[in-house]
Order: structure tokens, then sequence, then C-alpha cells
């Protein structure tokens, strides 16, 4: 879902100047990935599912993300994801 809906479709909105210049996205799942690997997870996602011409703005909406790993099953994982969110302020 991500990958093929809601990378592309955040992005086409940043290209278009839809979302607030300060807004940051932090994705999250299970996978162990730092901030640069969601990136390039990203990239790839958008290259494949991004027509070419909304690419423009593609590397001012990577800059945005952000990336937590986090086990939805443990209650205390929460806390480093709140620490992610807490740091961009």
């Amino acid at each position: 879902l991500a990958q093929r809906m809601l990378l592309p479709s955040l992005c086409a909105l940043c290209a278009d100047g839809l979302l607030p210049r300060e807004l940051e996205i932090v994705g999250t799942a299970r996978s162990e990935l730092d901030d640069h690997q969601f990136r390039n997870f990203a990239r790839a996602a958008l290259e494949k599912h991004l027509a070419a011409e909304r690419r423009g703005s593609m590397a001012d909406f990577l800059n945005r993300l952000r990336y937590q790993t986090l086990d939805v099953t443990d209650p205390a994982a929460f806390g480093a994801l709140a620490n992610k969110v807490d740091a961009q302020d």
C-alpha cells in the first residue's frame, strides 16, 4: 500500500505545493531500517509507481521522510516512535 499508493500520492501533493513546508513524515513498520534506508525504499517505490513528469520535487519529498522501527505488539516500542516525532519539533 505504501509503495503503490501512499508514497506516490504524498509526493504528488508535495510537487503541487499542497503540503506544508514544515511537514515531515514518519514511516513505521517492523523492518529494521534507518532514515536513509527508508528514503532509498521510498525512492525505488516512487521511480516505479509515480509518473516521470511528477518526480520533479522528489528530492524535497524524500528529505521530509523519517523512519522508526515499530512492533505494534510491544507497547514499550511506542516510546521510540514518540521520541522520533518529538525530535522533529
